[in-house]
């Protein structure tokens, strides 16, 4: 019985100490973070996590304003 208590003990404080998820707001103002961790993300095999998914979309968005504000690609 006390070892299911320490691995459960163990278990509730590793699980707290994983990332913070990060909105998509939060990296379409940090886009340096955010090609970070896409490039990070993109080198990973694992499934893409929320900070993943988050940091791609807010690329994306950013690329999208800029090719549609005139500050993108020019012909």
């Amino acid at each position: 019985m006390k070892q299911l208590l320490s691995l459960l003990f163990v278990s509730a404080i590793l699980t707290g100490c994983g990332n913070e998820t990060k909105t998509t707001e939060y990296y379409s103002q940090h886009l340096e973070e955010a090609k970070t961790v896409h490039s990070e993300c993109e080198k990973s095999s694992a499934t893409p996590n929320e900070n993943c998914k988050n940091a791609r979309k807010a690329l994306l968005e950013n690329s999208f304003d800029q090719f549609t504000n005139g500050d993108g690609i020019s012909y």
